[in-house]
């Protein structure tokens, strides 16, 4: 695939989360706070669930949707879908801010390991997403809305990074941490990789 040809479909998949998302299509008009883990079942129709049943993995994909638009955009200087899903958007950055920092028990992609409470991975991508919609909301001249996201994006915790903080014996990949240098924010210090390496 061409990097045109990435950008075109990588835009499509988005537009695709996006429409499912659109209140016309829940019940009561309203969407629910977080992103889901897929698109649906019904191969090969996207039809979402708007029933609910989705496999939950609620902090890992709101997550993972505003890296993807912001990546994009960054990548492409295309601001469209930004411009058009910013209250979407928004509403999973909100998700993330009341639900990220501390997960509650949920599956992620470790889902080998079944849901769980407090996983940094977690806490990663939604500290990442976090300060996405920081750069999201300023390209789009939303002032306070870029303040209000970076306040909460950074934290001087250098502690040791485990799969399920305050389980020491714990450990995990912290693949997420790919999304800080994907998109040059450099939340994490560099003393943080280096301690994932060692370990």
């Amino acid at each position: 695939m061409h990097r045109s040809d990435k950008q075109k479909h990588g835009e499509g998949v988005r537009r695709t989360v996006f429409n499912i998302y659109s209140p016309s299509r829940h019940k009561g008009g309203s969407t629910p706070a977080n992103s889901v883990n897929d698109i649906g079942s019904p191969y090969p129709n996207a039809t979402g669930h708007n029933d609910g049943n989705d496999e939950a993995m609620p902090v890992e994909e709101s997550g993972n949707i505003i890296i993807m638009a912001w990546s994009y955009a960054q990548k492409t200087g295309d601001t469209s879908q930004l411009t058009k899903y910013f209250d979407l958007l928004d509403q999973w950055g909100q998700y993330l801010i009341s639900d990220a920092l501390v997960p509650a028990y949920q599956l992620s992609t470790d889902d080998f390991a079944g849901s769980l409470a407090n996983q940094t991975n977690l806490a990663i991508i939604g500290i990442i997403g976090i300060s996405a919609m920081t750069q999201i909301a300023d390209i789009l001249g939303d002032d306070t809305k870029s303040s209000d996201y970076n306040n909460l994006a950074f934290s001087d915790d250098d502690s040791h990074l485990t799969l399920s903080y305050g389980n020491s014996p714990s450990w995990g990949l912290s693949y997420n941490l790919y999304a800080d240098k994907l998109l040059n924010l450099n939340i994490f210090p560099q003393s943080a990789y280096e301690t994932q390496t060692k370990w």
